[in-house]
């Protein structure tokens, strides 16, 4: 559960700061006047399309969020398949540790 905590810790920072920082720099900088796109007559305009981009960025985040989350669920099947592999192996490396074990005791019996 740890893994998928982190992920959401993840994702609610990313939700919680990205967005906002992306209004303000559209805002502020790129629509601003002297800016990439000069929108500083119409501050109506400006305002809505600061929000669409932050918006936009929410999708992404959502996006990034949900592919992760796929992602690590992959990842949490293959180490599975990889940690019941190491353990069958184990298991038999033990199986024939015994058996050898076993026939030198019968050996040393026998003598």
């Amino acid at each position: 559960n740890r893994p998928a905590f982190q992920l959401l810790a993840k994702a609610t920072v990313m939700m919680a700061t990205l967005p906002i920082a992306t209004y303000f720099l559209c805002f502020e900088y790129v629509f601003a006047k002297g800016g990439v796109y000069d929108m500083s007559e119409d501050f109506n305009m400006r305002v809505n399309v600061s929000g669409f981009c932050a918006i936009f960025v929410v999708q992404i985040c959502i996006g990034t969020f949900i592919l992760m989350a796929f992602k690590q669920d992959d990842m949490e099947i293959a180490n599975e398949k990889k940690m019941k592999d190491e353990l069958i192996q184990k298991m038999k490396e033990d199986s024939a540790n015994n058996k050898a074990s076993e026939k030198s005791k019968d050996e040393k019996k026998g003598d």
